[in-house]
């Protein structure tokens, strides 16, 4: 390290060799454990810093218009994409992981638009436009592939949300005001897909921006709202703003 810093741009203070050096004498800024799971994921050296990237989400992260881009539980870890951040939740408690989506898995430098985690393969799938990653442990399986793979015409270029059912072993994916349904085990498509979201969710308006299945029940996130919707009643049976989910 230098004996002295002349004054440079705040977010650039340290260079990333010396915050490595830092964290070797003393260790990075939380000593705690990561929660173990079926996934480990892993991060270079701390998930608060890379390089030059400073995380402004220390102070918006309880920010009453926070959105998230996705949504997806992966174990007993709940994972909130936005942008090209992520947050790492783990077993409902405020121990929160956060950095960016690129110091967990180094191979994905982008926004993800949905993602969903299928537990019988302990895989998650994470969308960006008409592409996505398949990831397992924190690695990224082989090359990127198209969605036309799973099914969708060449019309659909995004995937807003998608949810994961493991009951049912199929996947739910919402594009604009339809959704479509995926079967995992047989790996096709539903005839009946696309159908209306209004149709079949009735109460849930605007366009999703994520949603994930946990503890019997979708969650839809709309905006910064989130709405827990019963299947078989048809129904909104709660309503929260979606930074209560990262403990705020």
């Amino acid at each position: 390290m230098y004996p002295m810093y002349k004054h440079r741009k705040t977010h650039n203070l340290l260079s990333s060799e010396d915050i490595m050096n830092i964290n070797t004498l003393y260790g990075p800024r939380d000593k705690r454990p990561f929660p173990s799971s079926r996934f480990s994921w892993s991060y270079p050296s701390s998930p608060w810093y890379s390089g030059s990237y400073f995380p402004v989400s220390f102070k918006d992260t309880c920010n009453p218009d926070l959105t998230f881009d996705a949504v997806t539980t992966v174990g007993e870890a709940v994972f909130f994409f936005r942008d090209k951040y992520l947050w790492i939740k783990h077993n409902n408690q405020n121990d929160i992981k956060e950095g960016p989506i690129s110091n967990f898995m180094p191979k994905i430098d982008c926004q993800i638009d949905a993602a969903y985690w299928v537990p019988q393969r302990s895989t998650a799938y994470l969308f960006n436009g008409t592409i996505f990653w398949t990831v397992k442990g924190s690695q990224v399986k082989g090359r990127p592939k198209n969605i036309s793979s799973l099914g969708f015409p060449s019309w659909v270029q995004q995937i807003d949300a998608a949810v994961h059912i493991h009951k049912t072993v199929h996947t739910l994916f919402f594009t604009q005001h339809q959704y479509w349904r995926y079967n995992e085990h047989n790996k096709t498509m539903n005839d009946s897909s696309p159908r209306n979201i209004s149709e079949d969710f009735p109460e849930i308006n605007g366009p999703i921006s994520a949603a994930t299945y946990k503890d019997g029940y979708l969650h839809f996130f709309v905006g910064s709202d989130v709405y827990k919707y019963d299947v078989k009643l048809k129904e909104i049976i709660g309503a929260d703003k979606t930074t209560s989910w990262l403990g705020c």
